[in-house]
């Protein structure tokens, strides 16, 4: 829980830095509230969460490299069938603790 807290709040906090220096250099996108920072904040959390969550790696050979015994031992079991398209998601943590970001974004911008 204590991950989940610290990741949300460094996350935001990049992206409202990151955000502040993009309308300083470029004066795009105009935050004039403070709710205008979580907005853009949340549409950037789900769009990298979806993204992360859809998107599949073209080839998965890394899994044979692994230092890890038990991961080598997994993919050379695995079968390397050329019609096999299933959707395989690549990051679904990393897509849950952005959703959960960004929903802490949503939830500021609401009460802001």
């Amino acid at each position: 829980m204590f991950r989940i807290l610290m990741f949300t709040l460094v996350l935001n906090g990049l992206i409202a830095v990151l955000l502040y220096l993009c309308e300083f250099i470029f004066s795009i996108p105009e935050l004039n509230f403070a709710s205008d920072y979580f907005f853009y904040a949340l549409l950037t959390q789900w769009g990298l969460s979806s993204v992360f969550l859809i998107a599949k790696p073209s080839k998965e050979h890394y899994l044979r490299h692994s230092p890890n015994k038990a991961t080598r031992g997994a993919a050379s079991l695995a079968s390397d069938a050329k019609g096999d398209n299933k959707q395989s998601n690549f990051d679904v943590g990393l897509s849950m603790l952005l959703f959960i970001s960004g929903s802490f974004s949503l939830l500021m911008c609401i009460v802001l």
